[in-house]
């Protein structure tokens, strides 16, 4: 079980699917818009080969995540075990906390904002303990956002026409081209069409020589005037 996880928590898995993912990126980006009916969209970024990069990532990052959780949730279990099985020793410091009396260095040690833990005669002072945790919430905020992109996939396109007041428990299927049943009934009982206007723009060519004459640029309500021997 160890080294399987240690493959999937390997930082040079995470560097090869990263750089894999990058390459398709660059192909899918520079790559003609379609393939005879195939968008380069399909063609890359919806390929079963891209998913599986994209599940190898996931389940890399899932690895690395729980790592991480264990060292962090352990880590003080940890120090503990192996500050009872080291042996006292002096050592220089860039801060005087050389004490006898372990109530007195607690206390001092709180002051300069360590958290403390005693064990014996024996203390651990430890801070920035939230801070620990950033690497674990970035982690699982990518995985989130990586099985929502995936669960996307479960999802369909349809189109369904209704007026108001009506209803209807079926849909078009743009991928059978086809009706197929929603699986519950929906009503439209109000629609309110909302306009956010934009910049529309055109240009005036003459009809003989189709050189363009001029360029407009216009947004709704608006009126632009033409000249009879021009031509849209």
């Amino acid at each position: 079980m160890k080294p399987v996880l240690d493959f999937f928590s390997s930082v040079k898995l995470t560097l090869t699917l990263l750089l894999g993912l990058s390459v398709v990126a660059v192909f899918g980006t520079i790559w003609p818009v379609e393939q005879g009916t195939i968008q380069r969209f399909e063609l890359y970024y919806q390929s079963l080969w891209f998913r599986l990069l994209l599940g190898l990532l996931a389940l890399n990052l899932a690895a690395c995540t729980w790592r991480t959780f264990v060292r962090v949730f352990g880590e003080k279990k940890r120090l503990l075990s192996l500050l009872e099985s080291s042996e006292p020793a002096s050592q220089k410091s860039d801060h005087d906390l050389a004490c006898d009396d372990v109530d007195k260095l607690s206390s001092r040690l709180q002051n300069l904002g360590y958290r403390i833990t005693l064990s014996g005669d024996r203390v651990l002072a430890r801070r920035g303990l939230v801070g620990r945790w950033a690497l674990p919430i970035l982690h699982l905020s990518i995985l989130a956002i990586m099985i929502g992109a995936l669960a996307a996939q479960l999802g369909f396109v349809g189109t369904m026409n209704l007026y108001v007041t009506h209803q209807s428990d079926k849909y078009f299927d743009w991928d059978i081209e086809a009706d197929s049943p929603l699986g519950f009934t929906f009503r439209l009982d109000h629609f309110e069409p909302q306009y956010y206007p934009i910049d529309l723009r055109f240009a005036t060519y003459n009809k003989e020589t189709r050189e363009q004459l001029q360029e407009f640029t216009t947004r709704e309500g608006e009126t632009v005037a033409l000249s009879p021997d021009l031509s849209v």
